[in-house]
């Protein structure tokens, strides 16, 4: 019993960090580049100047800079870490 009680305290306990920390939640989108080239990814964190991603293709997880991307995409991901987002990411 008391194991049962520990478990459900710390899944509480990680939850409410994760909710405290201010990460948004990880969103599917097609993200385009400066030179037209598409690419489907999670969006998974970001800071001012770069965005970390998972491609869906692969599951490869890497660090694209944002000046790299679409003026649009720059936008969303900016609204996406303010939370600000819509649920869903523009077309796959």
């Amino acid at each position: 019993m008391k194991r049962l009680a520990l478990s459900a305290s710390l899944a509480l306990l990680i939850a409410s960090f994760s909710a405290a920390s201010g990460a948004p939640d990880p969103i599917v989108r097609t993200v385009t580049d400066t030179q037209g080239r598409a690419m489907a990814v999670t969006l998974l964190s970001a800071d001012p100047t770069s965005v970390k991603v998972r491609r869906q293709a692969d599951e490869k997880e890497f660090t694209l800079t944002l000046s790299t991307l679409s003026k649009a995409d720059r936008e969303f991901i900016a609204q996406w870490q303010a939370g600000k987002a819509p649920k869903a990411g523009k077309k796959k």
